[in-house]
């Protein structure tokens, strides 16, 4: 994982040394078609880093699904995801993806608080929990008050071993469950009446919890995501249902090939996979956060960067050292999976005594790396914001 990330902190500096925040994602986006293939795939147990998820014996069907994602022309920033006769209603911000509501021929859901599908950058261990509320239509004759729960993780990292027999690195899988119940009002005949009923209640997030704690009848939905660097929709997705508790009545898996997901436009995609594809073969990058071996005559950091300091202020990394050369130094703070967030550079002289200060609002707490490319030679180090 570490070596990967150095490799694209490396082709980042060579080829866009100016940027500030360089990412891919992992957002919905309209005019997107995706081609899904439903599979046989149950191996979700296994939690940690460094895993290998093998899919090399998945057989997949000549026959895809597809899934259409277009704007919401009422709603601004909202974008329809239409797949299986389903559509459900997406809205991005900077760091994350919502659900607010889905509709079929049968249901039609409003959430006037969404559900948090993914939050961004993607950090092993990281996790988050929360509340979602809303209206539910059945067929337009019952009507309900639906709500629940979510947890969302991110409980794995590493391989994937692809049907088509290529290796994919720096895969996370996002893990979520959610917990669903629902108010009925017999006496409720039309939307706008129910809309109205549900604005009167109130139901604050502790009746929330124990609506779900108390209730016998609660939906309780398992769905995992694989997302590798450079590709935006998942790689695979198991959905499990059933009632809570008891053993799922239905488990779907739906693969969607990397090679498919490369025919989209994607510019902010097609450069993080440039840049892995560029320089994954030049070997660059180290394991445990040691600077490469050094080139003949080239130094290495520490050669050249005496008494570095790195001190970590809520927000702030301030980074101090003594040069032993003229040098060019480069920091990036960046996600445990490679993602940069931060680019700053500064050039000094033999005997300088030298101080950088990267600030980092916006940024989730959390693990981060922070390297350092001294004269293209690289170390790093984790550090927590």
């Amino acid at each position: 994982m570490k070596q990967i990330s150095i490799i694209i902190a490396l082709a980042l500096l060579t080829t866009i040394a100016n940027a500030q925040n360089i990412k891919g994602s992992h957002q919905v986006r309209a005019n997107d078609e995706v081609k899904k293939h439903q599979v046989e795939y149950a191996a979700v147990d296994s939690t940690g880093q460094d895993l290998v998820w093998d899919l090399s014996e998945v057989e997949l069907p000549k026959w895809t699904l597809t899934a259409d994602y277009t704007e919401e022309d009422s709603r601004k920033g909202v974008v329809i995801g239409t797949e299986r006769g389903t559509r459900d209603y997406y809205r991005s911000e900077p760091a994350a993806l919502l659900l607010t509501g889905f509709e079929n021929n049968l249901l039609k859901v409003e959430y006037d608080q969404p559900e948090l599908l993914l939050r961004m950058p993607l950090v092993y261990g990281d996790h988050y929990e929360g509340q979602f509320h809303g209206t539910s239509v059945y067929c337009e004759k019952v009507f309900s008050h639906t709500f629940g729960t979510y947890r969302v993780a991110v409980d794995g990292t590493g391989s994937m071993l692809l049907p088509s027999g290529d290796t994919l690195r720096h895969v996370s899988r996002v893990h979520s469950t959610k917990l669903t119940s629902a108010r009925f009002f017999p006496e409720v005949q039309r939307e706008r009446m129910l809309k109205a009923v549900v604005d009167s209640i109130k139901f604050p997030v502790d009746s929330i919890r124990q609506g779900i704690a108390m209730d016998t009848l609660v939906i309780e939905t398992d769905t995992y995501r694989w997302y590798a660097a450079g590709y935006r929709y998942p790689v695979l997705e198991v959905i499990s249902t059933g009632y809570k508790g008891e053993k799922p009545w239905t488990t779907e898996a739906f693969y969607c090939a990397p090679e498919d997901q490369q025919q989209l436009y994607d510019p902010e995609n097609e450069e993080a996979r440039k840049l892995l594809a560029d320089n994954e073969s030049n070997g660059s990058g180290t394991e445990n956060g040691n600077s490469p071996d050094k080139e003949d005559g080239k130094k290495s950091v520490d050669d050249i960067l005496q008494d570095l300091n790195v001190v970590v202020n809520n927000n702030t990394i301030t980074v101090g050292y003594t040069l032993q050369q003229d040098a060019t130094v480069t920091a990036m703070v960046c996600s445990t999976s490679g993602v940069v967030y931060r680019l700053q550079s500064q050039t000094g002289q033999t005997g300088d005594h030298c101080q950088m200060t990267i600030l980092c609002d916006g940024l989730r707490r959390g693990q981060y790396v922070l390297y350092m490319n001294v004269n293209g030679q690289v170390t790093s180090q984790t550090v927590n914001l």
